[in-house]
């Protein structure tokens, strides 16, 4: 009866384990109470052992009750106590609200091997002003002959969609103030927007040949969304003139733009929206490599434009090359304008040996200045790649040849030699020295007499120390103290150096087919086959998730690593 009920509970609990949801799919905002034209981050969240590489999700229609300012996707990696790798993939959205109330995010859905997966929706509660002046937007500015005014002014009043606008408010008086000036910006509504830096120092300036001391509140990169009329709201100034008077508000002026619509005439058909003045220079990590292994090419967009709206560039896929976005990074000066660089970081993976090319790179954008459009081409690099069987051949020239400097030592005449000198057997010294030479000419003898008759089987003796050897390697990379330091090639380097010595052939480059075939070839069992496949291919997943390591789950790919070569020494 016990053992009946102990196979119930076992059936139960694997049954219970068994129903965990492929793909999980969960929708959430932050914060969840906003002001009228503030943005907000709304993130749908993908996690589970099924979730695809590259998801199919659908999101709800954001336009016109949002604007989305701005999108970015992150993945990372997880592992259960069995080892099993679970997926965490974030969809980030930048959104800001274009009306006031309640409103509901739509869910988003994905299909997964034919089943449909949805996230939850969910509310914002949008305020229709905001609350730090709100109290005292009511009252009026008293100042008589305006003693104490706010100015706000933009620096082109004309502009084509996405050129930047330069938004700058500014507080004069001629008075002392009796408190810190606190300031709300308008919504800037139809604009990405992008703070940028300013000088604080109050300054001296004359207005209506009178003198005021100037001091700059904000000033904004303002990027247009679509063409037409647009309406920049006045922006509040609170300040306080005396302690028994209170906060008194002050108001800019409103003020309007012309957006023109970039011209049809001359667009490329990859244009894709960037506008500004830029350019492109790309480097490969090396020039030279092997079948299978990664190269990292990295991609610099220099230029003056709202860089982040740049996510990717164009190039045309290569039957030869992997070629997978790895990450992206940015190095922008937000002074008077927006400008720097962004890092568009590939890795570049060859399929087959032989002189390889990486495909061009191209970016369309629109020059507002020339009011023309460009197209940037980033020329096409070559890779040698060869077999990973000779892997010997991509050392230089430089790293084979060592040069060792000698002096050169002149040798004197003697000028008379002595009967023992001319014959040197004859002394005791002499005779020392030739047996010692005879007995070191029959030890020589001896051993290579031995290494006739038993010759060791060098692969036979790699193959039983291939653990060990594999193990003494996993230590030593385990040790590493920090993160940033630990990578996820060395490891995979240790498992295909494992096979290939326990093999007798490299297993660099091969693919999953072949490593399966040539286990299974050399006797191995089904489950360890099957083992050490999912273990590559787990290894491979993590080497292309970009900056997701984290200590975690760099411990418990290493744990799963010597359980699967332990698995793989199993003899029984």
């Amino acid at each position: 009866m016990n053992r009946f009920l102990l196979i119930f509970i076992s059936c139960l609990s694997i049954t219970i384990n068994g129903t965990e949801a492929p793909v999980t799919l969960t929708a959430t905002v932050s914060p969840s109470t906003v002001t009228i034209g503030r943005s907000f981050l709304y993130t749908i969240q993908l996690s589970g052992p099924k979730v695809p590489t590259t998801p199919d999700l659908k999101t709800p229609q954001f336009s016109p009750r949002f604007t989305v300012r701005n999108t970015k996707k992150s993945q990372s990696f997880s592992f259960d106590k069995q080892s099993n790798a679970r997926r965490l993939i974030n969809f980030e959205f930048i959104l800001v609200p274009q009306k006031s109330g309640t409103l509901t995010i739509k869910p988003s859905t994905l299909i997964v091997n034919g089943k449909q997966y949805q996230s939850n929706s969910i509310d914002i509660i949008v305020t229709g002003t905001g609350t730090s002046l709100k109290k005292n937007a009511s009252r009026k500015n008293t100042s008589s002959g305006k003693t104490v005014f706010a100015v706000a002014s933009v620096d082109k009043k004309s502009v084509f969609v996405g050129e930047q606008v330069t938004y700058t408010l500014e507080l004069y008086r001629r008075i002392r103030l009796f408190s810190e000036i606190q300031q709300m910006s308008p919504p800037f509504t139809g604009f990405l927007s992008d703070s940028l830096s300013m000088d604080t120092k109050p300054y001296i300036k004359h207005v209506s040949g009178k003198k005021f001391h100037g001091q700059y509140l904000s000033r904004v990169a303002l990027f247009p969304l679509d063409a037409g009329a647009k309406i920049i709201e006045p922006a509040k100034v609170g300040i306080v003139l005396n302690a028994f008077d209170g906060q008194k508000i002050l108001k800019s002026k409103r003020l309007k733009l012309h957006i023109k619509p970039l011209p049809k005439a001359g667009r490329p058909d990859q244009f894709s929206g960037a506008v500004g003045n830029f350019f492109l220079r790309g480097r490969l990590e090396r020039n030279r490599s092997i079948v299978g292994e990664p190269v990292t090419y990295t991609i610099e967009l220099n230029g003056e434009g709202n860089l982040k709206a740049i996510n990717k560039l164009q190039f045309e896929p290569s039957t030869s090359l992997k070629i997978y976005a790895a990450n992206i990074k940015d190095e922008i000066n937000y002074d008077h304008h927006v400008k720097g660089r962004r890092l568009f970081e590939y890795v570049v993976i060859p399929k087959t040996p032989g002189e390889q090319i990486v495909p061009t790179f191209s970016l369309s954008y629109f020059s507002p200045k020339e009011k023309t459009y460009h197209q940037l081409i980033l020329s096409a690099k070559l890779l040698q790649v060869i077999d990973g069987n000779n892997e010997g051949l991509l050392l230089t020239a430089s790293q084979k040849i060592k040069i060792i400097d000698t002096d050169i030592g002149y040798l004197k005449p003697v000028e008379s030699l002595t009967h023992k000198d001319l014959y040197p057997w004859k002394t005791i010294p002499g005779q020392v020295l030739i047996l010692i030479n005879c007995f070191g000419i029959i030890w020589i003898l001896v051993l290579r007499l031995k290494r006739l008759i038993y010759r060791p089987n060098k692969t036979a003796l790699k193959s039983k120390k291939a653990y060990v050897t594999a193990l003494k390697t996993i230590t030593t990379l385990e040790k590493k103290s920090d993160i940033d330091s630990k990578e996820i090639t060395p490891l995979y380097n240790v498992v295909l150096s494992y096979l290939s010595d326990k093999v007798g052939h490299s297993f660099h480059g091969f693919t999953q087919d072949k490593v399966r075939n040539d286990l299974i070839a050399y006797s191995f069992k089904i489950d360890q086959v099957d083992a050490m496949v999912l273990l590559i291919d787990k290894i491979s997943e993590m080497a292309y998730a970009p900056g997701q390591l984290t200590e975690e789950s760099y411990g418990q790919l290493i744990k799963h690593i010597k359980d699967v070569l332990g698995q793989m020494e199993d003899k029984s």
